[in-house]
C-alpha cells in the first residue's frame, strides 16, 4: 500500500514537473515569436499595434469574428497563439520569415468564406494572417498589368479594368472625333 502511495505522489509530481516546463518552454517560444516579428518589421509601421495574443482583451472578439462554424467555437478546439492583422507588406514579410525560424505553422485568412475551418483550426500550434487590409486594385492598360491584392473580390477587379478599358475607349472616339473634324475643316479649306 505505501508503495502505491508513494509511487502516487512520485507520479503526481512529475506530471506536475513536465506541465510547469512544457508551459514555460510554450511561453518563451511564443516571446520568441513576438520578438522575431518586432526584429523584421519595419519600426515605421510597428506590429505590435496589429498583433492579438490571448492576452489581448480584444483577442477573443477579433477570433470568433474569424469563425463561420460555430463548431469550432469550442472550449476542446486550439486556438491561435496569435492574430496578426497585417496593415502593411512588411507585416507579412515578416509573418513569413518568424514562422519558418520558429517552426509555427501560419493559416492565412483573408475575409472569405471558410465554414470547414481551415483558417483558424490545426492541430499543432500555429497562427493566423489576417489579410483583410489588402484589397487594391491596380490596373495598367499601357503595361498591360493587373495588380490585384488577396482581398479583392472579382467584381471589383472586373469594375476597374472596364472603367479603365472605358476611359480608353472614350479617349480612343475623342481622338476620331478630333481627325474627322480636322479632316472635315481642311476638306473645306480645299474647296
Amino acid at each position: 500500500m505505501k508503495i502505491s502511495r508513494v509511487f502516487a505522489i512520485i507520479s503526481f509530481f512529475l506530471t506536475l514537473l513536465l506541465s510547469v516546463s512544457w508551459v514555460t518552454a510554450n511561453n518563451s517560444s511564443q516571446e520568441g515569436f513576438l520578438e522575431c516579428l518586432e526584429s523584421h518589421s519595419e519600426p515605421s509601421n510597428p506590429i505590435s499595434a496589429v498583433l492579438y495574443t490571448p492576452e489581448n482583451s480584444s483577442y477573443s472578439v477579433v477570433l470568433q469574428s474569424y469563425i463561420r462554424n460555430l463548431r469550432f467555437n469550442e472550449s476542446t478546439t486550439r486556438k491561435p497563439q496569435l492574430i496578426l492583422t497585417a496593415l502593411q507588406v512588411s507585416h507579412i514579410q515578416a509573418a513569413i520569415v518568424c514562422s519558418k525560424i520558429h517552426g509555427l505553422q501560419m493559416k492565412i485568412c483573408s475575409g472569405g468564406h471558410d465554414y470547414e475551418g481551415v483558417s483558424y483550426v490545426s492541430d499543432v500550434p500555429f497562427f493566423i494572417l489576417e489579410m483583410f487590409n489588402f484589397q487594391s486594385i491596380n490596373v495598367s492598360i499601357e503595361n498591360e498589368i493587373a495588380w490585384v491584392q488577396v482581398r479583392a473580390i472579382l467584381g471589383e477587379f472586373t469594375t476597374e479594368l472596364q472603367r479603365k478599358v472605358m476611359f480608353i475607349a472614350s479617349s480612343l472616339e475623342f481622338v476620331r472625333q478630333s481627325a474627322l473634324a480636322a479632316i472635315s475643316a481642311a476638306v473645306d479649306m480645299v474647296t
